[in-house]
């Protein structure tokens, strides 16, 4: 339970992070004006983030093994989607910008921070072996034989 919890509370963090910083925390340049490609990263960003903070809630509450193995795999693909991001939809040209200055790095240490905990929790989830799985209420036919 405290793994699940420790593990669930950083989700949300980062995942809150990510969809905060595009618009509210550290915002991308000039999304008031023009629509250039930052504004439309950083709406990729904020939906991204939702999701990352989404799966988080349903780790938490997550009692079997398997699924959690599964979020922890779905927040590293999550973690590279929100790099990706960055250079596929792109951002302004100009490195001066605030996007380049402030919005991209602050994503980029959000997403290696995401990696980190899914990483570590990789580890500890293949330490643990069955021990959730057999203290958990539903069990398939093979089990009970």
């Amino acid at each position: 339970m405290k793994n699940r919890l420790t593990v669930a509370i950083a989700d949300i963090i980062i995942g809150a992070l990510i969809a905060l910083i595009p618009f509210n925390l550290l915002p991308v340049c000039g999304h008031e004006e023009k629509k250039m490609a930052c504004f439309f990263t950083a709406k990729a960003e904020v939906v991204l983030g939702i999701a990352i903070a989404f799966l988080g809630i349903i780790y938490l509450f997550s009692k079997c093994k398997g699924v959690r193995l599964g979020i922890t795999i779905a927040q590293i693909i999550n973690a590279a989607i929100s790099v990706v991001f960055l250079k596929i939809i792109g951002l302004c040209k100009m490195a001066s910008m605030a996007c380049q200055v402030k919005t991209k790095p602050a994503i980029i240490v959000a997403a290696i921070s995401l990696l980190v905990v899914q990483a570590a929790n990789i580890i500890i989830l293949s330490k643990k072996g069955n021990k959730d799985e057999e203290n958990s209420e539903v069990h398939t036919k093979e089990d009970k034989e």
